[in-house]
C-alpha cells in the first residue's frame, strides 16, 4: 500500500472525519456514479456512507480503473474518454493507484463551501502539520466556523460559515463576492488573524523572525494553497497559489509585529475599490479579482491598479463623494519591502 492510500485510510478511520467529509463525497467525488440507481440510494443514506465508507471507496476506485470512467471531479485537468474518444497522446498512461489516492486525499481532506460558490481548499506542502492543526481547530463545534446541522442524523456539516468569518474579521472584503481570488484572500486573512495571531500568539520583531515562526508552523517555500472550483455546470477547475509564506511575510509583517489588535491594512486598502452600486459592482469585482490574481502570486499589476484607482475616482466624482484611498501609503511601502 502506497503512502497516500495509507494516509487516506488512516485519516478516515476516524468517524468524525467521515462525517465532516460527507458533503465532499456525496456531492462532488461520487457524482459520476450517481446515475447508478442502487449506489445512488446508498449514497443518499449518510448512515450507510459512514458505516460502509471503504466499500464505497473501493467501488469508486474500480469504477475509475476498470471502466476508465475518469472524472474531472477527481482529475480536474484530465479529458475523459467520453469527451474525446479519439484524442490520444503518445505514451499516455492511465492514472496509477497511488496517484488516484493522492487526489482523493487532497480533495477529501479539504475545507469547503457548500452554499453559494462550491470551492474545496487545501494546502500542498512538504509538511502539513501546522495547517492540519489549523483545520482541526476550526472544525471544532465551539469555533462556529462550519455550518452544523444538528437536526439531521448523523450531524450534517454544510461547509464554511462565511458569514461568521466575515463578522469575525470585521472585513470590508467579504466572502460573498463571486470571486475565487477574493475568497482565497479572505481565507488567508482569517488564517493570519484567527490562527497565527490569536491562537498561536505569534509576535515577531523582524522579517527573519517571521520567516522562522512561519517555518515553525510548517509554512515554508513549499506551502501552496490549492482551490478546486466546482461552481456551476462548467468543467471543474483547479488553481494554485504558491509560496504562502512570502505573501504573509510581505503583507502581514506590520500586523504580526504589532502588539495591539489594529486592523490589517491590506483589506482596508483593497476595500476602497469595492463598489456596491449595481451599475459598477460587476466591473469593480472583476478588476479586483484580476488584481488579486497577480497579488497572490507576489506581483502588483500596475495596469489593473490604475483601473481600480480610476474607477474609484470616477465613481466618487459622479456621486459627488470625496473619499480618500485609505491605507495607500502602507500599501506602497509594502511593495518595496524585500522578502
Amino acid at each position: 500500500m502506497g503512502k497516500w492510500e495509507l494516509n487516506f485510510r488512516e485519516y478516515f478511520k476516524e468517524k468524525s472525519n467521515r462525517i465532516f467529509a460527507y458533503r465532499i463525497f456525496s456531492d462532488f467525488l461520487f457524482s459520476q456514479i450517481r446515475g447508478k440507481a442502487e449506489k445512488r440510494k446508498k449514497l443518499d443514506n449518510r448512515d450507510y456512507y459512514i458505516n460502509n465508507f471503504f466499500d464505497l471507496i473501493d467501488f469508486l476506485y474500480e469504477d475509475l480503473i476498470k471502466m476508465k470512467n475518469y472524472s474531472t471531479t477527481i482529475f480536474p485537468t484530465l479529458i475523459s474518454i467520453k469527451e474525446a474518444e479519439n484524442f490520444y497522446f503518445i505514451n499516455e498512461k492511465q492514472p496509477e493507484r497511488e496517484e488516484i489516492f493522492y487526489y482523493l486525499y487532497l480533495l477529501s481532506t479539504s475545507i469547503y463551501t457548500y452554499r453559494g460558490n462550491r470551492y474545496l481548499i487545501n494546502l500542498i506542502s512538504d509538511n502539513k502539520k501546522g495547517w492540519e492543526s489549523f483545520i482541526s481547530e476550526i472544525k471544532k463545534e465551539e469555533a462556529g466556523i462550519f455550518i452544523i446541522n444538528k437536526e439531521s442524523s448523523p450531524i450534517s456539516i454544510d461547509g464554511l460559515n462565511t458569514s461568521k468569518i466575515n463578522s469575525y474579521l470585521n472585513s470590508k472584503i467579504p466572502f460573498s463576492l463571486k470571486s475565487r481570488n477574493v475568497f482565497i484572500f479572505a481565507l488567508i486573512n482569517f488564517f493570519v488573524v484567527w490562527w497565527l495571531k490569536e491562537r498561536r500568539k505569534i509576535i515577531i520583531t523582524s522579517l527573519e523572525d517571521l520567516d522562522k515562526k512561519l517555518k515553525d508552523e510548517n509554512i515554508d517555500d513549499s506551502a501552496t494553497l490549492v482551490l478546486f472550483d466546482f461552481s456551476g455546470n462548467e468543467k471543474k477547475k483547479i488553481y494554485f497559489y504558491p509560496r504562502l509564506n512570502k505573501f504573509i511575510e510581505k503583507w502581514y509583517f506590520d500586523y504580526l509585529k504589532s502588539q495591539d489588535d489594529k486592523d490589517i491594512f491590506l483589506p482596508k486598502f483593497l476595500a476602497n475599490f469595492i463598489i456596491y452600486d449595481k451599475k459598477y459592482q460587476n466591473l469593480s469585482t472583476n478588476y479586483l479579482d484580476k488584481f488579486l490574481y497577480y497579488l497572490l502570486k507576489d506581483q502588483v499589476n500596475g495596469e489593473l491598479l490604475d483601473k481600480l484607482i480610476n474607477l474609484h475616482i470616477n465613481y466618487n466624482f459622479k456621486e459627488k463623494k470625496f473619499l480618500p484611498i485609505r491605507e495607500a501609503n502602507k500599501f506602497y511601502a509594502a511593495i518595496t519591502r524585500r522578502i
